[in-house]
């Protein structure tokens, strides 16, 4: 059974958007520049780039809105809060020695991009 409501909704989408677009004062087409790309093709490993520890300061100084806290360059073991946020750390040359997962005894831990990654290297899985 069909109403009038839908089609006075989408007329007045319609409307409004009509309205929208009569508002704005350039005919200026605004082109976006985005960055080059690459595509990996076949079954290869991408290789995992670390910058070298010796490189980095000794401490950095991390600005919060409780203040300044100095973490320490050279960290040495690093534990993720946040499902698949481990993948940005390995990215980065960092494995992280423990991660929290939003689903338990699930067995898309670790991820397989982790897995292809790391191979058999284990990490703690702290819920």
């Amino acid at each position: 059974m069909l109403t009038g409501r839908p089609p006075a909704r989408a007329l007045l989408s319609l409307l409004l958007v009509a309205q929208l677009l009569g508002c704005s004062d350039s005919d200026e087409v605004v082109v976006l520049e985005l960055p080059a790309t690459t595509t990996q093709l076949g079954n290869d490993e991408p290789e995992l780039e670390t910058l070298e520890q010796d490189d980095l300061p000794e401490e950095v100084a991390v600005n919060h809105q409780f203040g300044e806290t100095s973490v320490p360059a050279k960290v040495e073991r690093v534990a993720v809060i946040g499902e698949y946020e481990e993948d940005s750390l390995i990215a980065l040359g960092l494995v992280p020695v423990a991660v929290t997962t939003s689903r338990p005894n699930s067995e898309a831990f670790p991820s397989p991009w982790t897995h292809s990654m790391l191979g058999d290297v284990q990490i703690a899985d702290i819920g």
